[in-house]
């Protein structure tokens, strides 16, 4: 028989959007109200296309509830749901593994998570359907967490619902490890993934899917953000639809500043947001949240870091005129450079001026990421006397994050380097 259900993954409610005081004009309450209104998307979503059930693989919640209201707002939502017959399994992450969520509110009875001390198998024996799962006991799992869940079983359409990181994705925690030849192991039919933010299918028959996270929280986690329609007939998936449900979506919009001065600065800003909302501003009333990214070798360069805050100021008014309440302006980042600065003033400093030169040529040959992962202690070392000004690495952050960081401090190093002007 047909039937179709939605794969859903990190939905993280009630994510808190640190920070947001420090950015002036932030639209706080629609922003830290995303995740709510993603979830609100997903019921609408599964009510219009009439599915037999839900599946959620993990970090439903994002930390534990600050009170009861958290867990109440989930409880009403799927219970609009159970109206019409649609059942919810869900499997607890390591963002809100059992027992991390200190406040008992027991689920509607159509909902159902998966134990945590063994695989669980669970018959929807009127689909002809076998879902297979276990939720997370703790932040991190033993070893053998995926080895034990069962073999498919024959005559039923088998489902496996995991919270993973699986392998070869360097920039995550190594959450329950596997590689896909361990899930085509099992002889499922379908493998619905949770923990990778970004929407990835793995293999395609059977399907081993990510869906992605429904709502993007901060610049990392940039563009479209949803979940997956799957329909099966006659015990296989015929079709996969990816359904956008975000309601604020996260841009970067680089700004190449070569050839440009300070005369034409404005102007030439101005035109590349209007081409930018070009392609993005029909975005079906998303507040559109963007970082700028100041790229390219320019004259402007030694001005844009000694006085940062002033571009970022002029790009607030470019952004306010040219996209209105649809765009939000998080902050402006400098990566530009000038290369004849930089030849003449290695001579002032040729410490810094090597540091600064040695972080170049690790971005240039795509290596930065790799480089920090092994030797974050020892650039913490050689920064030690910009400690207040630069913050520190350390082995368990996310590698985008590191990059960003010492991106950030090739910023501050050529100011050093030019004390804040051009010479």
């Amino acid at each position: 028989m047909a039937f179709s259900f939605i794969h859903a993954a990190d939905l993280h409610l009630d994510s808190p959007f640190k920070g947001l005081e420090r950015y002036e004009g932030a639209p706080e309450e629609r922003i830290k109200g995303a995740t709510r209104e993603a979830f609100r998307n997903l019921v609408d979503l599964a009510l219009e296309k009439e599915v037999q059930f839900v599946l959620i693989a993990g970090d439903l919640f994002d930390r534990d509830w600050e009170d009861f209201n958290t867990g109440i707002f989930f409880c009403n939502e799927v219970n609009r749901l159970k109206e019409s017959g649609i059942r919810v399994f869900l499997v607890a992450g390591n963002h809100d593994y059992i027992g991390k969520i200190t406040f008992n509110l027991p689920y509607p009875g159509h909902v159902i998570q998966f134990d945590s001390k063994k695989a669980e198998s669970i018959a929807l024996d009127d689909l002809g359907v076998l879902i297979h799962g276990r939720s997370f006991n703790n932040r991190e799992v033993e070893p053998g967490f995926v080895e034990g869940y069962p073999s498919g079983k024959a005559g039923f359409f088998n489902i496996g619902l995991l919270h993973t990181s699986a392998t070869g994705f360097s920039e995550h925690e190594p959450y329950a490890p596997c590689t896909v030849n361990d899930l085509l192991g099992k002889k499922y039919q379908y493998w619905a993934l949770g923990h990778i933010h970004k929407r990835m299918l793995l293999n395609e028959d059977p399907p081993v899917l990510f869906p992605g996270n429904i709502q993007g929280r901060h610049i990392r986690e940039q563009g479209d953000k949803g979940c997956t329609l799957v329909t099966v007939d006659e015990g296989r998936v015929t079709r996969m639809e990816h359904h956008s449900l975000d309601v604020l979506r996260w841009f970067q919009v680089d700004i190449d500043l070569k050839g440009i001065d300070e005369s034409g600065f404005d102007r030439h800003l101005g035109e590349s947001l209007e081409a930018f909302l070009k392609t993005h501003g029909t975005e079906d009333g998303r507040l559109l949240a963007i970082r700028i990214c100041l790229k390219g070798e320019t004259s402007l360069d030694c001005g844009i870091r000694a006085d940062l805050d002033s571009f970022r100021a002029r790009a607030q008014v470019q952004v306010n005129t040219i996209g209105g309440p649809r765009m939000w302006l998080e902050t402006v980042k400098a990566e530009t450079t000038t290369k004849t600065a930089l030849e003449r003033l290695s001579h002032d400093n040729p410490f810094l001026a090597g540091l600064l030169q040695r972080i170049e040529a690790m971005d240039a040959a795509g290596q930065l990421e790799e480089e920090l992962a092994s030797s974050h202690k020892d650039l913490e070392n050689k920064l030690v006397k910009y400690r207040e000004q630069i913050p520190m690495v350390s082995p368990g952050q996310d590698s985008k994050e590191l990059k960003d960081l010492l991106l950030d401090t090739r910023q501050i190093l050529l100011s050093k380097l030019t004390g804040g002007k051009n010479r």
